[in-house]
């Protein structure tokens, strides 16, 4: 039935050749390929191999996997292949063909999210040290402050038709992110986990990460709203949300989990039906999904077993199967051919975020006690942006708020920021013990 139109009909051909016949057997599959589920197949079965190689050679590089997926997404998009095989980047990725990968890649940030939230160790929150307040609350609020001064000078530039409350409070938040995630798997990686500056660089980016998607939702009430009384409606109706999860729902799944002693697989469908329901929540109210999925990860039980069982059924098949398609979709928006080396916002930007976001935990830890290089290596993982960044971005582009030069300036501030950190850390292993200074 898929193969066959309605119109098909199966009658001998007179008088025609065996090539014509295969002729149109040919022409017939490529069609069937170059359409419908045959068109999503042939997308899928290009983005996964070069993510992944990309993903390994950064790996190899020393960098975490989400710059080499990065990468993947601008060499298949407009920049590199839309340049160098137009014909071939519009076949496999024509903008009014895009419909399905959209939602995967969207349901692969909503998974993602919610293994996040299910990272997140409130213990660390609990542990406000004077350096985990200094460092967290100056690592976000300076980098905004910074994004939002510099906004309007990028404004002038390249924020035609755009307001520019919602403009600077976008760039102000792209500021100001840590990834979260990804700043855990660099100090697995490097062996800082269990340090007492991992500790503190995980403490302060927990706060960081809580902080900034709160941010984010005010912000996106802010912009979705046409008045003032539908933003305080709205983020009533959040309170409301986040009262109801933490202080109904998370005790009722922790009695239903104990109580009726449910199999790994029951307590997992019941975490996804959550999941759904958070981020139908959050969608409704007018925030978005990827908030509603990062407080569904929160709720799930940290002393169940339950954690371990999803982080292994779902983070293998989100980062291999639909963050890939995520990264595809960020690369398509990022158009490079805009930008010229001679721009000087570009440089502008990414000297913000460094100055910002660096700068910022740098000075905090020093104020705090901590040694110089101590400070330093703070300062330098609280500026790993990574996939929290292009989550962020992609949200200002649909919301049309970032043009493509703008996206695609971010975009870069992104890669440069998340990759430094890799190195820096390498280098300090290299010159000072893992023992750090104990902040005041």
């Amino acid at each position: 039935g898929a193969y066959l139109s309605a119109n098909s009909q199966l009658e001998p051909r007179t008088g025609v050749s065996m090539a014509a016949d295969f002729g149109y057997f040919r022409d017939d599959l490529l069609k069937r390929a170059a359409t419908g589920m045959g068109k999503i197949l042939l997308q899928i079965l290009v983005i996964f191999p070069t993510a992944f190689v990309l993903g390994r050679l950064a790996i190899r590089l020393g960098q975490p996997s989400v710059i080499g997926h990065i990468l993947a997404g601008i060499l298949l998009g407009p920049s590199v292949l839309g340049k160098g095989l137009p014909e071939v980047s519009y076949f496999l990725f024509a903008e009014d063909q895009g419909l399905v990968l959209h939602m995967l890649g969207a349901l692969g940030v909503m998974l993602f999210m919610f293994l996040a939230g299910m990272e997140m160790d409130f213990k660390l929150l609990k542990n406000q040290t004077n350096a985990v307040v200094m460092v967290s609350h100056i690592g976000i609020f300076f980098p905004f402050f910074l994004g939002v001064q510099v906004a309007s000078w990028v404004y002038r530039e390249y924020g035609a038709g755009v307001h520019f409350i919602s403009f600077s409070l976008m760039m102000g938040i792209g500021m100001s992110i840590t990834a979260f995630p990804v700043l855990v798997r660099m100090l697995q990686e490097s062996g800082l986990i269990k340090s007492p500056l991992g500790q503190l660089a995980l403490s302060a980016a927990a706060v960081d990460d809580v902080t900034a998607w709160l941010l984010l939702s005010l912000i996106i009430a802010v912009i979705s709203s046409s008045s003032v009384l539908l933003v305080v409606w709205t983020m009533i109706a959040l309170a409301v949300f986040l009262v109801f999860m933490i202080f109904v729902v998370r005790p009722l799944f922790k009695y239903v989990y104990g109580k009726f002693q449910l199999s790994d697989n029951s307590a997992a469908a019941l975490a996804l039906y959550l999941l759904l329901f958070s981020t139908l929540a959050t969608e409704a109210i007018g925030i978005h999904t990827i908030f509603g999925a990062f407080v569904a990860g929160v709720i799930v039980p940290k002393e169940s077993k339950l954690r371990e069982f999803l982080h292994e059924k779902l983070e293998y098949f989100c980062m291999i199967f639909l963050l890939p398609i995520f990264f595809i979709i960020s690369g398509l928006r990022t158009h490079l051919e805009l930008i010229r080396l001679e721009d000087l916002p570009t440089f502008i930007l990414l000297g913000v975020a460094i100055i910002g976001k660096w700068g910022g935990a740098w000075a905090a830890g020093l104020i705090a006690g901590l040694k110089k290089h101590d400070a330093f290596l703070i300062g330098a993982l609280m500026n790993t942006r990574g996939l929290m960044e292009l989550i962020v971005l992609n949200i200002a582009y649909e919301l049309g708020i970032f043009s493509s030069k703008v996206f695609s300036m971010m975009v870069i501030m992104a890669v440069v920021t998340t990759a430094m950190t890799g190195p820096i850390i390498n280098l300090y292993k290299k010159r000072f013990s893992t023992e750090v200074s104990q902040p005041v």
